[in-house]
């Protein structure tokens, strides 16, 4: 059985706020441990999760499906991430930050001019989700 385009594009949407809900939220130490100061997860990362890739999977996007890579693997091509940032920009749920990569560690612009790289966080007080910060954790 194929689902349509439009009911796949809906359960991403759920699923998208599902991941980012205080339900979710406040058991899922996994996501959180993925957020960086300011609550932002990037969207590579949500895009690997195995219920998002089963998704996407139905529209012929990415990998798909099943249950090898899970949360781990490879990061998604834009292809994959450009449905999911299209989804989350119409939320009032979520919301998505473009920045350049080089911003987004800290450093300087330089070189080549840095790529960009779309996060997603919570809309509704993102930073109460975020984890203390550890030795060796990323910020």
């Amino acid at each position: 059985m194929t689902a349509g385009r439009e009911q796949v594009e809906e359960v991403l949407r759920r699923q998208l706020h599902f991941y980012f809900s205080p339900e979710n939220l406040v058991k899922d130490f996994y996501l959180r441990g993925k957020m960086d100061k300011e609550g932002w997860v990037p969207f590579a990362e949500v895009a690997q999760f195995n219920r998002v890739r089963q998704l996407l999977g139905l529209l012929g996007i990415g990998g798909g499906g099943g249950e090898e890579g899970g949360r781990e693997g490879g990061k998604a091509a834009m292809t994959d991430l450009s449905l999911l940032i299209n989804i989350a920009a119409d939320s009032e749920e979520v919301e998505v930050q473009m920045m350049t990569q080089d911003q987004g560690k800290g450093g300087r612009e330089g070189g080549k001019g840095g790529r960009f790289v779309y996060k997603i966080r919570p809309r509704h007080e993102p930073l109460q989700w975020v984890l203390p910060p550890m030795e060796g954790r990323e910020e």
